[in-house]
């Protein structure tokens, strides 16, 4: 354990209005203002990695979070693309590891810079900029206080993974308590009590969802700008959606894929998109998975074609998905004309493994 204590004051300075503030509330100024803590936090060798400070404001969080670490920064340089400000010493696959780890998975808000994000795309590439730093303890102050709660949900969720993952040390400093379940902290310690508090893992909360199915014409518009590749969406496509409170925040867009030969028929998954806000949690896998199984129960086939490397990646640890091609590879003899008009990005492919 490591024991801070903390002290703070300032001499009041007196002035016209400060005298009447003092009469009219009937409120006594002392001439020196003091504030102490006396806080016990755990020390940086225990086996540790996700800590919470939490409070109301004024408690005194940022001053101990100040004490006890080092607030890492996460500002970001004018005139230059995220993709470019974090982790300048780190590899292209490190940077867009952990990009996609909390959540920013749109690969054009990559080439953008800082200043015309999003607040929740801003808060989302602060945190990836303090992750893939090197330093011992990774401390952010005003942890999600500028984004909305799905928000600040979701991406606790993800921050939880990734520092647990790479066995990384994590504080967060709020004043927001929602985050706790979703955080999944080692450790508490709450200004509002004083108190240090263990805490075992438990499972995250749950969201209740539902899958149903929608023409393109009406749930494409709502995702068609997140999606990496095209706008663009064929009007047959057959689109299933993960609906939280009667609203869709993912989607999969099922194509037919005329085939020669006798073999099942095949579908193809023509768009896989989850709304930014709930990026992170693995509702976009869940609901291939689901779809891949709805088909199977028709006897078809399901093949998916992702060209997102962390997509690639996560259908490659999926039992539920079989590898047939590699990204960068064509299955059969392609003409360099054929090529071009495929966009010149060849895709891995995948085919749905039924249960």
């Amino acid at each position: 354990m490591q024991t801070h204590d903390i002290v703070v004051e300032s001499a009041l300075r007196r002035s016209f209005r400060v005298d009447a503030l003092e009469s009219i509330y009937d409120c006594p100024l002392q001439d020196r203002q003091r504030l102490e803590w006396h806080c016990e936090l755990p020390s940086d060798d225990e086996g540790w990695n996700v800590g919470l400070i939490v409070g109301p404001s004024g408690s005194g969080k940022s001053t101990l979070a100040r004490k006890a670490y080092q607030i890492t920064d996460t500002s970001f340089p004018d005139g230059v693309p995220i993709i470019d400000a974090i982790g300048v010493n780190k590899t292209m696959q490190e940077v867009a590891s952990v990009l996609s780890s909390v959540g920013l998975n749109t690969i054009p808000t990559w080439a953008r810079e800082y200043k015309v994000l999003s607040t929740g795309e801003k808060f989302r590439s602060e945190i990836a900029n303090a992750l893939i730093t090197d330093e011992h303890i990774v401390c952010i102050d005003e942890f999600t206080s500028v984004v909305d709660r799905n928000v600040a949900k979701v991406v606790s969720n993800s921050v939880q993974k990734y520092v647990r993952k790479h066995n990384r040390k994590f504080v967060a400093v709020t004043c927001h308590y929602d985050v706790e379940d979703w955080l999944q902290p080692d450790w508490i310690f709450d200004m509002a009590t004083n108190q240090l508090t263990r805490r075992s893992l438990r499972r995250r909360p749950t969201i209740s969802a539902e899958v149903r199915q929608y023409k393109a014409s009406e749930v494409w518009p709502i995702f068609s700008k997140y999606h990496y590749m095209s706008h663009k969406l064929h009007a047959s496509a057959q689109c299933y959606c993960v609906v939280v409170d009667n609203q869709p925040i993912a989607i999969a867009a099922m194509l037919f894929q005329p085939h020669r030969g006798k073999g099942l028929p095949i579908m193809s998954c023509s768009r896989l998109v989850t709304l930014p806000d709930y990026q992170g949690l693995g509702i976009a896998m869940q609901l291939i998975d689901w779809v891949g199984e709805h088909y199977a129960n028709q006897n078809k086939r399901v093949y998916t074609h992702p060209a997102h490397p962390s997509l690639i990646a996560t259908f490659a640890k999926s039992p539920r998905w079989r590898h047939t091609k590699k990204a960068g590879t064509y299955s059969r003899r392609v003409s360099t004309a054929k090529k071009a008009t495929q966009g010149g990005r060849p895709c891995a492919t995948f085919v749905y493994v039924p249960t």
